[in-house]
């Protein structure tokens, strides 16, 4: 088993037990955030050092980056190590890549364009805030070229 798999394996069970106790008990999401800081930076490491060869090892370490700091840079490398991931083969990182694309949008207050994180309207609905039938156009190609569907014009608000 890899070292990538290994962090990846220890994220998503961290995740679980955190989501479970979060609400009993504060201490255990103290302890999943310095866990997960340590994970951040084993990852890094991993990165930095030129030790993810895979892309399954790129994909791994994209979760890690996504979860485990919250912050643009985790955001950041997480959708780069996804785009190197998917670009070698992983094609099911497109939604990682995706979600921290998102992610860094949303922590900068922008619209985000590919999940649901984002903005509803009256009616709770989630909807994409574009600027015209052109920003849309742009956007549809953008999300086809990492394999994820267009959006369709009732899930769409244009701002002008």
């Amino acid at each position: 088993m890899t070292n990538s798999r290994k962090l990846w394996e220890k994220d998503q069970k961290a995740l679980r037990i955190t989501k479970d106790k979060l609400g009993k008990n504060a201490i255990v999401a103290v302890e999943h955030f310095q866990k997960a800081d340590q994970r951040f930076s084993e990852a890094a490491y991993l990165l930095k050092n030129k030790k993810l060869k895979t892309a399954e090892d790129y994909y791994n370490a994209s979760f890690i980056f996504l979860h485990a700091e919250y912050s643009l840079e985790g955001f950041a490398l997480g959708a780069l190590t996804a785009l190197v991931a998917m670009r070698i083969g992983y094609e099911s990182a497109n939604k990682i890549y995706a979600s921290c694309s998102d992610r860094f949008c949303a922590f900068l207050d922008m619209d985000v364009l590919y999940s649901r994180y984002g903005k509803t309207d009256k009616n709770g609905k989630f909807v994409h805030r574009l600027k015209n039938k052109e920003h849309l156009k742009m956007v549809n190609a953008e999300r086809r070229l990492i394999g994820l569907e267009s959006l369709e014009l009732d899930r769409v608000v244009f701002s002008n």
